[in-house]
């Protein structure tokens, strides 16, 4: 008598709290295992990240999967851990994108759920294997237009002995696109091009990759996957195009690619042309004076302090990376460094006396430049120019007249 009577409260319960809480589900569907999704029509093979596989809890659609798989029909299988009661009945209902229907009975939608369910009410007669349909462009609102992020439910309300329960299937429809890079001016290499870029449009997102696009011709948005090649999935805010074509002018750009794999706009386009570069140390370390150093491009500087890694060869470089390089009058001046240098270096690495004379007459040219790298502004830019002309002035003119001298000492 008293587990009866228990039953009978507990069931006023169960029915007080849908009178008083008409918006919130009663119960999660006992036994409920969602089994997978599939597309149904040509092309509706969907993409894994709209979680296709038993159990599977993540359901995103992006801004690329909205518009390819327009018209599919999406079908959903599910099942239950044993057979319900012989009243169990289930209907489906479907949200509208970023709205809700009402999850505790089955005849209710509601104002931002489909005016229509997508399974009326139907008796439950077998437990396993059971599946409905849903068009996608129900899932997405039919229309892809980038900058919405909102969320699609789907209701599975079953009925059983008078209790009423609920599974919700969320599928979140994430149209919003990263906003465009900023490029940098690229540093040209040999067959080689560095491309650096900001990206204050997307500060605060988390789990940002980068596509870098790149063609001896210019190309846009519509042209880029024709025309260009591609390097994704890139981490950082720089990558180095290898490979290229000395004396060609290479295209490229850059976008933004979110954790859903929506793709933002292309940045600005830009070109630079890889310059073709004798690295002295190729002709010093098969020589016989061979050398241990790694090669590198501060020719005379090296030669002159034993040491591509030396402090002051290290700042020379960043001068010559931060500074000259990030300039058209700055790579001409490069380029003409790297054409009269490698015959010094190669005096210069031989002869102590050379080495200890210019290591001398470059320490001002090393003294300002670490000001001046610290400097910003547009006068820093000019008063650097200025410093890489007085800087390959002065490291050809000491290292001709030590040369010179080392000849007649010699």
């Amino acid at each position: 008598m008293k587990a009866c009577l228990h039953t009978t409260i507990l069931g006023l319960l169960v029915v007080l709290g849908a009178v008083l809480a008409p918006g919130s589900s009663l119960a999660a569907i006992n036994g409920f295992k969602f089994n997978g999704i599939e597309g149904l029509g040509d092309g509706c093979g969907l993409d894994a990240r709209i979680g296709k596989t038993i159990g599977a809890t993540d359901h995103v659609i992006n801004l690329d999967d909205c518009n390819r798989y327009k018209g599919c029909t999406v079908r959903i299988s599910w099942s239950l851990a044993s057979q319900p009661a012989a009243d169990a009945v289930y209907v489906v209902k479907v949200s509208k994108p970023g709205g809700a229907c009402s999850d505790n009975d089955l005849t209710t939608l509601g104002d931002t759920c489909l005016s229509t369910f997508a399974v009326d009410e139907t008796s439950i007669t077998s437990y396993t294997n059971m599946s409905f349909t849903v068009l996608f462009d129900e899932l997405t609102g039919g229309i892809c237009t980038p900058g919405t992020d909102l969320s699609t439910k789907v209701y599975i309300i079953i009925k059983e002995l008078g209790a009423v329960a609920n599974e919700t299937i969320p599928f979140r429809v994430d149209l919003k696109v990263p906003a465009a890079p900023e490029l940098e001016e690229a540093v040209e290499g040999d067959s080689n091009l560095r491309v650096d870029w900001k990206d204050p449009g997307n500060e605060g997102e988390t789990g940002l990759k980068y596509h870098v696009y790149w063609a001896k011709e210019r190309f846009d948005n519509a042209t880029k996957d024709v025309i260009a090649k591609r390097e994704s999935a890139v981490t950082g805010r720089s990558y180095q195009i290898r490979g290229l074509d000395n004396g060609v002018e290479y295209w490229f750009g850059v976008t933004a690619v979110d954790a859903n794999a929506n793709e933002g706009p292309l940045s600005a386009v830009s070109s630079g042309m890889p310059v073709e570069v004798l690295d002295f140390f190729e002709a010093y370390r098969a020589g016989p004076e061979a050398g241990r150093e790694d090669g590198g491009f501060c020719f005379i500087a090296t030669a002159a302090f034993g040491s591509y890694a030396a402090p002051d060869v290290w700042l020379l470089r960043r001068f010559r990376d931060e500074v000259l390089m990030t300039t058209a009058p700055g790579r001409a001046l490069v380029r003409m460094y790297y054409a009269v240098s490698p015959p010094l270096a190669q005096r210069i690495a031989t002869s102590e006396v050379a080495r200890a004379g210019v290591r001398a007459g470059l320490q001002p040219v090393v003294g300002v430049a670490r000001v001046l790298l610290a400097t910003s502004g547009a006068w820093g830019v000019r008063a650097l120019l200025g410093l890489g002309a007085l800087w390959f002035l002065a490291v050809a003119v000491t290292a001709a007249v030590v040369v010179r001298g080392s000849r007649r000492r010699s």
